[in-house]
């Protein structure tokens, strides 16, 4: 997987987001935010439990970011389940991150 990623890091951002969405959407629902928080964090160097805290490190907060856009984008849970997995204040934080990452 790691070797995927590599070389979609050579598109630019739109298409690695595009790209991206398809390779997750490819996995059955209940291994595609497992496979999304795991794909993120190795790439980055960051725990899954450093994410999944309320810390503003501005690392972790891109990481988290990352995930929230993918898991948003290729499973069916609401924005308030979304905010609920990452301790976040509530729905808004979730439209938030994706925005941001849309705009990369």
């Amino acid at each position: 997987m790691k070797e995927i990623i590599e070389k979609i890091n050579l598109l630019d951002s739109k298409e690695q987001l595009d790209l991206l969405d398809l390779l997750f959407s490819q996995f059955k629902k209940n291994d595609r935010i497992r496979l999304i928080q795991q794909t993120v964090c190795d790439y980055l160097g960051i725990s899954l439990k450093q994410v999944k805290t309320r810390t503003r490190n501005q690392e972790i907060v891109f990481a988290r970011q990352v995930i929230i856009y993918f898991v948003k984008q290729n499973s069916n849970l609401s924005l308030t389940e979304i905010a609920n997995l990452y301790s976040l204040k509530n729905h808004a934080t979730v439209l938030h991150a994706c925005n941001k990452i849309k705009k990369l």
